[in-house]
């Protein structure tokens, strides 16, 4: 078993909760902006490949006392990375949440980042090499008080960008957002579904 977040938009964490329980999620607490739930590997996959509603799914791996930056390389440092990443497979650090003394994003990234790379090359005497655009393990921080959590992310891009469209509107909707909009409808799939034009209730053009 381990310990999962899921980031989904404001306001739908009871919504998502309600999905986890239904994909089997165990432990589920919604939080801000997120659930956090417990399950095996495969609950993991699951989620990633089934969920409606949820953007990333993490990993969590630890967390610990974050006041200023080197307290927060000592605590990512206390995580043993060799299980997570070798030295031939690339590396980005997201950063979320506020402390007033880790206000930079990029700065703090790079605290994390050389707290890894230093244990890497401590074990193998080499190191990860970063890419921010398309890694092989994208780890995420939290700050959050005087403290971080630090995961793995493990959907990469938000879930709602799966890739099936070659193109989109001028204002397209979210997958994600329109599903839970469907879902709080209450439409069970029994009955057509009809997004009625936008000029209904209102004069139409050339009326």
């Amino acid at each position: 078993m381990a310990d999962y977040f899921a980031t989904v938009a404001r306001g739908l964490e009871l919504l998502v909760a309600e999905e986890l329980a239904i994909l089997g999620a165990e432990a589920i607490t919604p939080e801000f902006c997120g659930v956090a739930f417990t399950g095996d590997q495969r609950l993991l996959y699951r989620v990633n490949l089934w969920s409606r509603l949820v953007f990333r799914v993490l990993v969590k791996l630890g967390s610990g006392p974050c006041t200023d930056a080197e307290m927060l390389y000592r605590t990512v440092q206390r995580i043993d990375w060799r299980r997570h990443l070798p030295p031939d497979k690339t590396l980005a650090v997201d950063i979320t949440g506020k402390h007033p003394r880790l206000n930079h994003s990029h700065f703090t990234a790079l605290q994390v980042k050389n707290a890894i790379v230093d244990q890497q090359r401590q074990h193998w005497g080499e190191r990860s090499l970063v890419d921010t655009q398309w890694p092989d393990v994208r780890v995420n921080v939290h700050l959050q008080a005087d403290g971080c959590t630090i995961s793995l992310n493990s959907s990469g891009s938000s879930l709602h960008r799966r890739g099936y469209r070659a193109a989109v509107g001028s204002a397209p909707l979210k997958e994600t957002l329109a599903a839970a909009l469907v879902q709080l409808s209450g439409w069970s799939g029994q009955v057509p579904l009809i997004r009625p034009p936008l000029w209904v209730g209102h004069v139409a053009p050339g009326g």
